[in-house]
């Protein structure tokens, strides 16, 4: 089994970390008076997805039922080995897919929580997802030597 895990870059995990705290404490200091479902919406819920987004990371994994890409916490997918067209190296960037992190082009699925080399599986039915790893070339004739056989 082969596993590849990326994590945000560190300074932006810190910063949206910081960003998050720093938000809801200025945000609770502001509101100690009447603390009502208004603070819950507009302070408390920006302040946890700040907080969950600077611990996201990515994985993908080889296993036996096939393909498992994770985007903690919002997305896992195991894409069966009998569904895969082709498997390959691709250079991903963040500035080209929107930013980091779970990107929906069209057609399919990208996720990017750093700039550089990455995998692209592709299924029979035109779809397509990308990650972006440390090192694809493991993971990448792994998925290859499954598929063929």
């Amino acid at each position: 089994m082969t596993s590849e895990r990326v994590f945000l870059p560190r300074p932006i995990r810190w910063i949206l970390l910081a960003a998050g705290v720093a938000f809801l404490a200025s945000y609770a200091l502001a509101e100690v008076r009447d603390l009502g479902l208004w603070f819950i919406l507009t302070g408390v819920v920006p302040a946890f997805c700040t907080i969950v987004a600077s611990f996201c990371w990515s994985r993908v994994r080889v296993a036996g039922a096939g393909v498992e890409f994770v985007w903690w916490p919002l997305f896992w997918r195991t894409v069966a080995f009998a569904d895969i067209a082709s498997v390959a190296e691709v250079e991903l960037d963040p500035q080209e897919q929107g930013g980091w992190g779970l990107r929906k082009p069209a057609g399919g699925v990208v996720l990017v929580n750093r700039d550089g080399c990455g995998i692209q599986v592709t299924l029979k039915n035109g779809t397509f997802v990308s990650a972006v790893v440390a090192e694809p070339a493991p993971l990448v004739q792994e998925i290859t030597a499954r598929t063929a056989g």
